[in-house]
């Protein structure tokens, strides 16, 4: 397989990877709650680092408007932070904040990876590298059998 080959199944591999912001971070705090100003610097320090890659939407109690958004989540106790990440939901409650947001983002970008999560994605490479391997080679026969019967006649 030629080099321009592997880069292009590479490129087309890592897309969905890259694309841009798949992954919401929704934060639920109160400007009142002791919690969520200890949290506050963390939560800024995160937002800052990930601004480019996720959208960050952040919901405080105290404003009457986004009442609606703690009923919809059940969100009982603040902070909390739930983290869209494509197809999965992840929710993150006051006392993990710290510990588990930066973790669970750099996850979905597949920066920390899960050993069955790498299992099936070396199956799946290798799956789609025979099946272009395969695909690659079948014009070559093709090619080389027209020359030999073009020799022949």
């Amino acid at each position: 397989m030629s080099i321009k080959y592997t880069f292009l199944l590479a490129f087309l591999l890592l897309m969905p990877i890259v694309a841009a912001k798949e992954i919401q971070v929704l934060y639920f705090y109160s400007s009142a709650c002791p919690v969520c100003q200890q949290v506050e610097p963390y939560k800024n320090n995160l937002s800052n680092y990930w601004k480019e890659k996720v959208d960050w939407i952040e919901y405080d109690f105290m404003v009457d408007r986004n009442r609606e958004f703690f009923v919809n989540y059940r969100i009982a106790n603040v902070p909390v932070a739930i983290v869209k990440c494509f197809n999965q939901t992840y929710r993150i409650e006051r006392n993990d904040i710290e510990e588990k947001l930066n973790k669970t983002i750099a996850g979905c970008y597949g920066l920390i990876a899960r050993p069955e999560e790498s299992k099936n994605l070396f199956l799946l490479l290798l799956l789609i590298f025979v099946v272009v391997l395969i695909f690659l080679r079948k014009p070559r026969k093709r090619v080389k059998k027209r020359v030999k019967k073009l020799a022949s006649d």
